[in-house]
């Protein structure tokens, strides 16, 4: 494992005091730690055999990489401030100013125990955050490049025998059921979920813990939970039914958009694993139903009447048939208790939920289109997932096109809102409520388009700097990558500022700069 000649500063952060930082003055760096992932145990697998520690906060990470390696010499921050004994000796919880580390002895499984290890094997479990910002760096520039590569190469429209079982599953389940389209959830061939009951419960005390530390979070993701039950898009169930191997409990969390102030949403974690396995591990991913980017822009200018919507709750529109709701259950504290509940619609995060709502939503097109056939037209080519994007030669057509995509949509419980147009007599019949008049400049699929010019904007002069000295490789990266051309029109521009990035990587590689 080679290390670098010259030492580095390196920048350590507790998980859960994130303004607290600990500095390292002589670290040495290398490419790559070669500790085997086999080495690596799953926080999971700690929670479930040590429950005795269970209290004790330990953050959830996407996986377990080991990025440093601690010596004596941070001693000043890693000295013993509390210690928690666990039962028969074998396991210790030790706070630091780093935040905790559990320590003891791990008893191997069957499937891991080999004749060259005992059946117990020391252990140590710590997670903090590592100032990695200059490999960030790097390797935000490596997945530019290659989506950059990726947008030229061909598309793969045949589909995998999985695809194929996701659209049979969609044809044998969908129906109507009064007010919404019903979906059985396309499940892989074999399904190897686990009971997660513990490690959910644990992970909902860590959530009602940071929930504290912010009361106005708090309250306002109480009440979007609310309105879900409210809406019937959550109900409360029993402990007892179904049977434990059919149940997977989602762990969640409120989450905030800048662009819309004070609203808080939630979000369910299909990605969480146990054991290795997750919700989204056990579904099918289905093929790629989304149009086309660039041709639903290219629509968009083609006519002089521009019309922007967008459907409100896609996900939470269609609901998801009786069997397959445990495996969407999740767990919320109601009056000091844990609560048990279930999703009864589409989950925004599940690996299947794209490619499901669009399914629904060409369906409900294809089922209208003798009835409603400028709606059908619309669905198919003028939406890009919950957008509704279109232009049309007439204020008149306009108007038509709308209101019979509305209707259609109604029919599978979807509505469409905050509607705008660069025509004003296109809204006059439009509801107040469902109008969005607030903004000149609006968002189209990452476009910006001023409504009253018709025009869209590209780039502002006001983003590049005129002192040449601040021109950095983050400060390149940052206007090469902040400039959305999907068509090329910039090319002559960008495609200078990608050279001279790539030639400061390359000088930096070769160890010139």
């Amino acid at each position: 494992m080679p290390l670098s000649k010259r030492s580095e500063t390196v920048t350590l952060t507790p998980f859960d005091k994130v303004n607290q930082q600990f500095s390292i003055a002589r670290a040495y760096s290398t490419p790559c730690l070669n500790l085997s992932p086999a080495n690596v145990l799953e926080l999971n697998q700690l929670r479930d055999t040590f429950k005795e520690h269970s209290h004790i906060y330990f953050p959830d990470i996407d996986n377990g990489a080991i990025g440093a390696l601690l010596g004596v010499n941070t001693f000043a921050f890693t000295y013993p401030i509390d210690v928690i004994q666990g039962s028969k000796k074998r396991s210790f919880g030790v706070k630091t100013k780093l935040g905790w580390t559990l320590a003891g002895e791990y008893e191997l499984s069957p499937k891991t125990m080999n004749a060259n290890k005992p059946p117990r094997q020391p252990f140590i479990y710590h997670v903090c955050r590592r100032d990695i910002e200059k490999k960030r760096l790097d390797g935000l520039v490596q997945i530019f490049w290659k989506k950059e590569a990726e947008d030229t190469l061909p598309e793969q429209n045949e589909d995998s025998s999985l695809d194929q079982l996701a659209v049979q599953t969609m044809e044998n389940t969908i129906c109507q059921n009064g007010e919404s389209y019903q979906i059985g959830l396309p499940w892989k061939p074999v399904k190897k979920l686990q009971n997660n009951y513990f490690s959910a419960v644990s992970q909902l005390k860590s959530l009602q813990k940071r929930l504290q530390n912010d009361p106005s979070l708090y309250q306002k993701y109480k009440q979007t939970l609310q309105t879900d039950l409210d809406k019937n898009f959550v109900k409360p169930v029993e402990m007892q039914a179904p049977p434990p191997e059919s149940i997977w409990y989602l762990p969640h969390h409120p989450v905030t958009k800048p662009n819309k102030p004070g609203k808080v949403g939630g979000v369910a974690n299909a990605a969480s694993k146990f054991r290795g396995e997750s919700l989204n591990s056990n579904l099918l991913t289905g093929p790629d139903l989304l149009n086309n980017l660039d041709a639903v822009l290219l629509r968009f200018r083609e006519h002089p009447v521009a019309v922007l919507s967008d459907i409100e709750g896609m996900f939470m529109q269609i609901a998801v048939r009786q069997e397959d709701q445990s495996a969407l259950r999740f767990f919320w504290m109601i009056d000091n208790s844990i609560r048990q509940f279930q999703f009864t619609r589409l989950i925004f995060g599940a690996t299947c939920s794209r490619f499901c709502a669009i399914y629904v939503h060409n369906k409900c097109a294809k089922d209208n289109k003798s009835k409603i056939p400028a709606s059908s037209n619309a669905i198919k080519h003028h939406f890009y997932m919950d957008d509704y994007i279109q232009s049309l030669p007439k204020v008149s057509e306009a108007k038509e096109v709308i209101s019979q995509t509305k209707r259609c949509l109604k029919n599978d419980g979807s509505s469409l809102t905050k509607f705008v147009s660069n025509e004003p007599d296109v809204l006059a019949e439009i509801c107040s409520d469902d109008k969005d008049e607030t903004k000149e400049i609006m968002r189209v699929l990452g476009q910006k388009w001023n409504i009253t010019t018709d025009d869209f904007i590209m780039f502002s002069l006001q983003q590049f700097p005129k002192d040449a000295t601040l021109y950095t490789q983050r400060k390149m990266f940052t206007l090469v990558s902040s400039i959305f051309d999907p068509f090329g029109l910039l090319s002559p521009l960008t495609i200078k500022i990608k050279i001279v990035l790539q030639q400061s990587c390359n000088l930096e590689e070769n160890g010139m700069i």
